[in-house]
């Protein structure tokens, strides 16, 4: 008997690709995911005989050796993605890769396309929760969307990404697990918006948290952008994301970094100039544990005497 798993990153992208694939595809089959930052997911699952593998918005990179663990058995894999994969690609009669590094996509819009558009407007909400606006409204429109309609799904993208950071599971104020499950009885997003306790407890939960960002520090670079400096508090853990992508939209010709303090350095998430949406991920690729993609990376821990490299090379770094 073929033992079926799906893995997917725990923010909105990665839960609403799964969702539009298993609408689509109905299957029983075990759920590995975690918060935002858990992205070597396939470490999770023991590779064996008679498995198969759909995977959502986890890098491959990360993911290569238990990747080809699991190919070596010939489990049946099928990758959805949008970050960098690595060089080279893997190739295997036994591996489907569906695959897109272009800056205004994510994952839950290569699902959509493969679907020709069936349930568009959760890709839609996979769209703004991945602070991807300009695609948010381009299918918004697509779907027929009223204004209030279109408000209505990226508030709900952006609850449900903000939903999935933090060091821990218990850091947030769902389970990414519990969220998916939730959502698999809607077919419409605006379904789960009026029925959801999970979206009416992210709306209270997000505005406690922005409260706390009145007396943080900021450093202002003019041009070349600004970085904002957060405790290693609960609700900063919670924050770091959505903040990053507030402060991109709110100046998009700018460059911004956000720094969460952790207890021997820092963990960043920087986001490129939203109007010219590329070299995030090089930035922090330079550093030993950051990735990401063009518009948006991280790094999972900078060493505190790195952080005035960090400061250097970010003034100097996205300068046209």
């Amino acid at each position: 008997m073929i033992e079926y798993i799906d893995v997917f990153n725990g923010d909105a992208d990665g839960i609403t690709a799964l969702h539009q694939w298993r609408l689509a595809y109905p299957a029983e089959s075990t759920l590995i995911t975690g918060v935002k930052r858990d992205i070597q997911l396939l470490e999770n699952i023991p590779a064996k005989n008679n498995q198969e593998l759909t995977v959502f918005d986890i890098s491959l990179k990360s993911n290569r050796k238990f990747l080809d663990d699991h190919l070596r058995l010939k489990s049946r894999i099928t990758w959805f993605d949008h970050h960098q994969p690595g060089t080279p690609l893997p190739e295997h009669q036994y591996l489907t890769l569906h695959l897109d590094q272009t800056p205004n996509t994510c994952t839950s819009n290569i699902v959509n396309r493969l679907l020709g558009g069936k349930y568009l407007k959760w890709a839609v909400v996979g769209a703004f929760g991945d602070s991807l606006y300009e695609l948010g409204v381009e299918l918004a429109k697509k779907a027929g969307c009223t204004e209030s309609e279109r408000q209505e799904l990226e508030e709900l993208g952006t609850l449900i990404n903000y939903n999935a950071y933090g060091d821990s599971l218990e850091d947030l104020h769902f389970q990414p697990l519990q969220v998916y499950q939730e959502m698999q009885d809607f077919v419409d997003p605006s379904g789960f918006c009026q029925s959801s306790q999970i979206f009416k407890g992210l709306r209270l939960g997000f505005k406690d948290d922005f409260s706390h960002l009145v007396d943080i520090r900021m450093d202002d670079f003019e041009s070349n952008g600004a970085i904002a400096y957060l405790p290693d508090e609960k609700w900063a853990r919670r924050l770091i994301g959505t903040y990053a992508n507030q402060l991109s939209s709110q100046s998009p010709n700018r460059p911004h970094a956000i720094l969460r303090k952790k207890r021997d350095g820092w963990l960043v998430s920087v986001r490129a100039p939203e109007l010219n949406p590329v070299g995030a991920d090089v930035l922090c690729s330079s550093f030993e544990t950051g990735g990401g993609r063009p518009k948006a990376a991280g790094i999972n821990m900078l060493p505190g005497d790195q952080l005035s490299k960090f400061i250097d090379q970010f003034r100097c770094h996205f300068i046209q």
